[in-house]
């Protein structure tokens, strides 16, 4: 997919050490987890972390 998208809305994670992205930040998107359907792994632009986003956030 690696298409940037927005967050469109907030996400309250319950993992240990969650992604975060804020409201209308960027994020570019690679492909959805073959595990977790609708879930994408994502890298937020301003700070270069990556991890799964659901695909209704963005």
């Amino acid at each position: 997919m690696n298409q940037v998208y927005v967050v469109n809305e907030e996400h309250r994670a319950t993992e240990k050490n969650p992604l975060f992205a804020n409201k209308n930040e960027e994020v570019l998107v690679y492909h959805e987890s073959k595990q977790f359907p609708n879930w994408y792994l994502c890298k937020v632009r301003s700070s270069g972390k990556e991890g799964y986003i659901p695909k209704k956030k963005f």
